[in-house]
């Protein structure tokens, strides 16, 4: 074998190369790059703050005897349940590859905005409002989290590994708004403004309009409609 330098240097890195170490027992191993990056993400071994990786059940728990340490559990027997219908959610005390307890984090996601990610596809999330963080008192390794839903994509399927991430958006911060704008040039001109909570849909009949209409002599009126859609806003009453 040559020595390792003298071997050329690769800058072109893939998923499946492969490096060269010593397993915790001695022997020498070679490891996938893939498996080396899913290690380090699932153990946020790169610090990130707020940011906890659990393995996720339902109330079998994977086949185990008891609630497993690093797991994240809902009382159901489904396989899969929908991220909007979560409502509480029981989380270990410890990551779902690490020893150190985590509660103190834990116990900064009240108030707060959290996501819930599949670690393998991002695409898979949901976020929330985590509205109080409760130890269990028969498991004290245990927290519960309660949960209001906000939106997202997908579910928690048993035996998956999720990472909880903190957003740092708090509950008591000042309001924000959904804004949208349309101009019309015509004659007469018309510009519609909508206004919404956050995250509402454009579809939701959440919805402040106001309807600003353009003379051809420049002369304007401005009417609104309230708790109204956005998308069918050219057919709404106006006053």
């Amino acid at each position: 074998m040559p020595k390792i330098n003298s071997l050329p240097t690769d800058k072109s890195l893939s998923k499946s190369d492969r490096l060269l170490g010593s397993d915790a027992s001695g022997p020498t191993r070679n490891y996938k790059l893939e498996d080396v990056l899913a290690f380090i993400r699932d153990s946020n071994s790169a610090g990130v703050f707020g940011q906890l990786s659990y393995i996720y059940y339902n109330r079998f728990f994977g086949g185990n005897s008891q609630r497993p340490s690093g797991s994240m559990t809902i009382d159901t027997s489904s396989v899969n349940t929908a991220f909007d219908a979560v409502s509480t959610i029981k989380v270990s005390k410890y990551s779902y590859i690490g020893e150190d307890a985590i509660d103190n984090v834990l116990s900064t996601y009240v108030d707060n905005k959290i996501f819930i990610v599949d670690n393998d596809n991002p695409n898979t999330f949901a976020e929330y409002t985590c509205t109080s963080v409760e130890q269990d008192v028969d498991e004290t390794d245990f927290y519960d989290l309660s949960l209001n839903y906000i939106e997202g994509s997908g579910n928690l399927s048993s035996k998956k590994v999720y990472s909880i991430v903190y957003s740092g958006a708090h509950n008591n911060a000042a309001p924000s708004f959904e804004y949208r704008h349309e101009f019309i040039d015509g004659t007469p001109a018309i510009d519609y403004v909508g206004k919404a909570a956050d995250y509402s849909l454009e579809s939701d009949s959440v919805w402040t309009i106001k309807k600003l209409t353009i003379a051809s002599d420049g002369s304007s009126t401005v009417a609104t409609a309230t708790d109204v859609d956005w998308t069918n806003r050219a057919t709404h009453t106006y006053s």
